[in-house]
Formats: structure tokens, C-alpha cells, sequence
């Protein structure tokens, strides 16, 4: 492990064979239904085969067992947007070791729809260099041109969005993000998940 670890990564050879969902706190104030500035979360869901992103949910309170569950029901259901494909169930679902991914309810979840839930080991995130770097991409590609994106070193901004606005704006970054070309893959998320069949 120590030795190849650091090159190895753990491809998939098809659609929906392995979905990863992860959360990240957004660089980004926003203003709650009091109208308070707050900080929100991102939940993704993402193919580990296309990068196609399956699901998301904003929240302003810090991730939850409900926020998952609904990420992933979004992720496994037919969108309204007909350009955004992916659906359907993943044979694994991979993520790491919070406590809402570790709930009994993400368990029951999956135990129910025969999905297998997979943790990565503690203390090793390699595997999950893929969520990260999407993760990276929402920073630098839309959160750097929303009012309120917070920059290193410079003072608090002014939180202008609602938590509405910006979830409507993560959808509009989704549908671009899964129909542009990927540099890894040579084509879209969207193009490489509907080329096995689905």
C-alpha cells in the first residue's frame, strides 16, 4: 500500500457501477431565511465512470443523514431537466467516514434499494480525488463569480444570494459541468455515461 498508492487509483468500467458523494462548507455567504449571513454546505453525488454529477443538495446547517439521503434520492431519480440523464441506482455507493454517511439511516437506505455502501479508510482520501477535484472546480469556476464568494485574506464580503439563488445557480453550474468535455475523459460527463446504454 505504501508503496503504490500514491499512483494507484481505482477505475470503474461502466456507468453507475460506483457512485461518491461527499460534502464540502462553500467559499460563499449567503443570506438565511432570517436574513442572517451564513456559510452553506454542498452535498454532491457523482458517477466515478462518467464524473457525470448524479445529485446535489445546499443546505445552511452543516451535513446531515437528511441531506444525504436527499442528495441521493435526487441522484437516483429522473430529473425534470431533460438534458440531465443520469439516474438510475449504483451497484456501490463510496464515501467517507462522517457521521452522516455512517447513519443508520444512509445504512437502511441502502440495504433497502441494494446499494453497497463503502467507506474509505480512515485517514487515506485518495480515493475520493475525484469529488475533491469537482469540488475545486465549484470554487474557482462559480463561487469566485457569485456576491458574497469569500477571498482569502480580504475582508468578510456582503451576502447578497438566498439559499434559493444559489441552489439555482449550482443547477445552471451542474448542466454545464456534465456537457462540457471532461480533460480526463476526451468528452462530457453526460456523452460518457450515455455511451455504455443508458
Amino acid at each position: 500500500r505504501d508503496k503504490f498508492e500514491l499512483v494507484y487509483r481505482r477505475t470503474t468500467s461502466a456507468p453507475n457501477e460506483q457512485w461518491q458523494m461527499d460534502h464540502t462548507l462553500l467559499d460563499v455567504m449567503i443570506l438565511d431565511d432570517r436574513q442572517q449571513p451564513v456559510r452553506p454546505w454542498l452535498t454532491i453525488v457523482l458517477d466515478d465512470y462518467s464524473r457525470a454529477i448524479a445529485g446535489y443538495a445546499v443546505s445552511v446547517s452543516a451535513p446531515t443523514a437528511e441531506h444525504s439521503a436527499l442528495a441521493f434520492h435526487q441522484a437516483i431519480a429522473r430529473k425534470r431537466n431533460p438534458k440531465w440523464v443520469v439516474s438510475g441506482l449504483p451497484d456501490v455507493l463510496y464515501s467517507d467516514h462522517g457521521s452522516d454517511f455512517t447513519s443508520t439511516r444512509i445504512e437502511h437506505v441502502c440495504l433497502d434499494l441494494h446499494v453497497r455502501l463503502i467507506h474509505s479508510r480512515v485517514g487515506v482520501p485518495q480515493g475520493r480525488g475525484k469529488i475533491e477535484r469537482f469540488f475545486g472546480t465549484v470554487n474557482t469556476e462559480l463561487l469566485a463569480d457569485l456576491p458574497g464568494h469569500i477571498t482569502e485574506g480580504h475582508p468578510a464580503p456582503t451576502p447578497k444570494l438566498s439559499l434559493a439563488e444559489l441552489d439555482s445557480a449550482v443547477e445552471g453550474f451542474v448542466a454545464t459541468y456534465n456537457d462540457r468535455t471532461h480533460s480526463e475523459l476526451g468528452a462530457s460527463p453526460r456523452t460518457a455515461w450515455i455511451a455504455e446504454g443508458w
